[in-house]
């Protein structure tokens, strides 16, 4: 196997790794720190990342959009 993919099929594995973990807990019994989570921080959790996510779209959009018409000018 050549050398390239098989460190790249490595880092990918490394990587994916924590997104496995989390998915596989999905499939355990939920206990009482998911339901103390749930009633208390996920909501502000959930919030915070969308509006995150919101933020950081509209600059990536702003930047990236006039960057690209800046450069092809």
């Amino acid at each position: 196997m050549n050398p390239w993919t098989l460190s790249a099929t490595a880092i990918t594995l490394l990587f994916s790794l924590p997104i496995t973990v989390v998915l596989a807990s999905l499939l355990s019994p939920f206990g009482d720190a998911w339901t103390h989570l749930s009633e208390t921080v996920l909501p502000d959790y959930i919030s915070s990342t969308f509006w995150l996510v919101a933020g950081v779209s509209v600059g990536v959009l702003s930047i990236g959009v006039t960057t690209a018409w800046l450069l092809a000018r």
